[in-house]
């Protein structure tokens, strides 16, 4: 492994991507090479997966049982099985804090347990970590139980897991911002960004022409928020991407919130919640608890 470039690379803060998901590759086990080789992820092109659906035969026996759909459904259906399989094979994930396998993971990491939130542990250098301490720690998290702390019944009955992920670093190796888009009915209605998380945590809001809102949505500290507004931030780049796949996840919900980053001119998903800051945190001024209220229609009672 010493002598692998892409190990090498990794040690510099980079990370070497696939452009590319075929069926093939997880099922000959050419991934999993691939991973131990150094590939830490992989972007679903859409021109190479219609070529490999065309060209090929690995699709035919799937396709046959899905030719009552219209195109569109088959290529979502195919096209997100891939990558859940790939996913499985990129992810490094155990049931216990001792199951952690340092030497099997990249030069920087991030560990995260599936059951809670904020129990996350950044890896900058995996060669300097305390692997002791990091397994305390995961021991203590992994016995907590959200659902109890919370309520959120999406917790209930959870088996605790902890997932090994890629550590995401600007061009300037800090950590980048996330952008949650708070959807009401399918519709991107505000825009939440976390900045500085490691150094001074502050949160901004803005509507989706980009324009700030006065307001805060935070835990407090007595009078004070524990996440008051922070430095301006650019419009990204790639908020119209951003906006059509939040709106897209969360079509189906009544609200939900879309994590995503954007980091090196891509757009990464981090998860959904239902569930922002478990219901517990407070706006100022109050007026736009009512604002937002007052957009989320929800669905009739059954009869």
């Amino acid at each position: 492994m010493g002598n692998n470039r892409l190990i090498e690379i990794q040690k510099h803060g980079q990370s070497i991507w696939m452009d590319f998901i075929t069926r093939g590759l997880m099922t000959s086990g050419k991934l999993q090479k691939l991973v131990e080789r150094g590939i830490v992820g992989m972007t679903s092109n859409p021109t190479i997966f219609a070529k490999a659906i065309g060209d090929g035969d690995e699709y035919d026996d799937t396709i046959k049982t899905l030719l009552d759909l219209d195109a569109t459904t088959i290529y979502e259906k195919l096209a997100i099985a891939d990558i859940q399989a790939a996913a499985d094979v990129l992810l490094a994930v155990y049931d216990r804090a001792d199951d952690i396998c340092f030497r099997d993971l990249p030069g920087a990491f991030v560990l995260k347990v599936n059951h809670g939130s904020g129990q996350n542990w950044i890896v900058r250098d995996n060669h300097r970590e305390d692997e002791r301490r990091v397994r305390r720690q995961f021991r203590e998290w992994m016995a907590e139980n959200h659902y109890v702390q919370s309520r959120e019944w999406p917790y209930r009955g959870m088996t605790p897991r902890i997932v090994a992920e890629e550590l995401l670093l600007d061009e300037a190796g800090r950590i980048p911002s996330d952008y949650k888009l708070h959807c009401f009915n399918g519709r991107a209605e505000l825009i939440q960004v976390d900045v500085d998380r490691d150094t001074a945590h502050r949160r901004n809001f803005y509507d989706p022409a980009w324009r700030r809102l006065p307001f805060v949505w935070t835990e407090w500290e007595g009078a004070a928020p524990l996440w008051p507004g922070g430095r301006e931030v650019d419009r990204p780049d790639a908020l119209p991407e951003m906006i059509r796949l939040a709106e897209t996840l969360s079509k189906d919900f009544p609200y939900a919130r879309i994590d995503l980053f954007f980091c090196r001119g891509r757009v990464y998903f981090g998860e959904i919640t239902f569930f922002h800051g478990g219901g517990f945190e407070r706006m100022d001024p109050p007026e736009w608890d009512r604002k937002l209220g007052d957009r989320l229609a929800l669905p009739s009672a059954a009869t």
